[in-house]
């Protein structure tokens, strides 16, 4: 017995692994796998919604009778009925008193809460704030009425609000006054902003100084066709904002824009949806503007000289226009690096105006539709030779009777690789067309030997990577 106990040979387990290196395991897999495992034994579960909770947006239909031996970080309450404030709970045990299942096993865990309903209670979003204290995102989209139950005295509104979780990251539509309350109460926390507001709503927070002195990104959406008539008003909330960096305006009212543009900010990315038909505002005083996108399909320019050019402005996005004037568009913006846009010049002539005012180009999307799509892509490639990312959509081109049209329908892509050999720095190249088909000419199917010696640049086309990056 002695010599067999001497000779025994240890057999390693995997349950022997500790919980470190477990995790270390488990994280290499997809997230159904990660499900799998989690129900093989209460240990492979603990140490997955342990460490690993946060791959998972739990959305649960009850709030209590959950698993037991489960925790996450990112949850989705839009369809959980949690308890809604009744005649016979008193204020004080509905934010502070009992709570379900979900909220005490998870009330310390919670980073992230989505709410997408109809209708809600602002007193179950304050209960949530309340209850959940390391919350640090929270998506809060009511469409339609907030209803306000309990009615407070100032101090016991101050004693709330302190308990309230510092939230970093909101997106909250927030157009009805009873909402104004709950945002000024998170604002000395706010990292980011997403909201919807009536225009009086904005007028209200508009005159509230200083109240959000983190705030580094600002989306404001206001839900209306009016002129807004902020007399001033905006242009002196942006300048309270030393932090902001980026900032998104949804109007419809052009006369506000005015205000954004001549607040003394520190805006680096301006945004401007909402606008279908204007005139390119006069950012030149936006000293530290880099970035401006819009979704406007008509956007013109000054050519009077009241609109001054903005050479401190590298990137546009002007995805959504419809027709550009290359002349005026190198007039305005004179050194950009990256630029995207749905239209295409007009003739070879435009196309070539396009591709010498710009040699530093870094970035480029743009269209290519009709004759001598071949020659337009030669032509970018020979000129812009900086190119890290190149997206081009190419809309019938030269029509089925043109050569390259064919080859290019049949999957030979021999025109691409004359695009790589002229861009050695490129590191992305996305094409778009409507003259491949994936039921004639599938792509994940055909070999590309054109392709093989680019295989440092990731190749797409029609969303498909037709060649694999090392």
């Amino acid at each position: 017995m002695e010599g067999t106990t001497e000779n025994a040979i240890y057999r390693p387990d995997f349950n022997d692994l500790p919980n470190e290196l477990l995790w270390r395991i488990f994280r290499h897999l997809g997230h159904t796998d990660l499900l799998q495992m989690s129900l093989v034994c209460r240990r492979w579960n603990q140490t997955i919604f342990h460490f690993l909770n946060d791959r998972f947006r739990f959305r649960p239909e009850r709030c209590d009778d959950l698993h037991e031996h489960r925790t996450y970080k990112h949850l989705d309450l839009s369809a959980c009925p949690l308890p809604l404030p009744t005649l016979n709970i008193k204020w004080r045990d509905y934010f502070f008193g009992d709570k379900t299942q979900l909220e005490r096993q998870n009330g310390s865990h919670v980073r992230s809460i989505t709410v997408k309903t109809a209708s809600s209670h602002q007193d179950l979003l304050v209960r949530l704030l309340v209850t959940f204290k390391n919350l640090e995102k929270l998506d809060w989209f009511v469409s339609g009425k907030m209803l306000s139950y309990y009615k407070v005295t100032i101090g016991t509104r101050r004693m709330i609000n302190a308990s309230m979780a510092p939230v970093k990251h909101l997106k909250i539509n927030a157009k009805m006054y009873k909402l104004q309350n709950v945002l000024e109460n998170l604002s000395e926390s706010l990292v980011t902003l997403d909201v919807v507001l009536s225009p009086q709503t904005l007028i209200n927070i508009c005159g509230n100084k200083n109240s959000f002195p983190n705030l580094e990104t600002l989306k404001v959406e206001i839900d209306a066709d009016d002129e807004l008539l902020l007399e001033g008003s905006m242009k002196e909330f942006l300048e309270t904002l030393p932090k902001l960096r980026k900032f998104s305006f949804h109007m419809s009212d052009p006369e506000a824009v005015q205000e954004v543009t001549d607040a003394d900010t520190n805006i680096e990315e301006f945004e401007l949806f909402g606008l279908v038909d204007y005139y390119v505002p006069d950012m030149s005083d936006m000293k530290n503007l880099k970035t401006f996108r819009t979704d406007g399909k008509m956007v013109h320019f000054y050519m009077d000289g009241s609109t001054l050019p903005m050479p401190r402005i590298t990137t546009l996005d002007i995805n959504h226009v419809i027709f550009v004037d290359i002349d005026a568009l190198v007039e305005h913006f004179p050194n950009l690096t990256a630029l995207r846009m749905s239209s295409q010049p007009e003739t070879n002539n435009d196309m070539l105006a396009l591709v010498n005012s710009y040699p530093n180009l870094e970035h480029l999307a743009i269209r290519i539709q009709g004759p001598s799509f071949s020659t337009k892509l030669m032509l970018i490639s020979s000129k812009l030779t900086k190119l890290v990312e190149l997206h081009a959509n190419l809309v019938n081109p030269d029509g089925p009777e043109n050569f390259q049209a064919q080859a290019i329908a049949k999957g030979n892509f021999i025109i691409f690789g004359c695009v790589l050999a002229c861009l050695p720095n490129l590191r992305k190249f996305c094409i778009t067309t409507d003259l491949i088909r994936d039921d004639t000419c599938p792509l994940a199917s055909i070999d590309f030997p054109e392709m093989h010696a680019y295989d440092y640049c990731q190749v797409f086309v029609n969303g498909v990577l037709i060649n694999q990056q090392v």
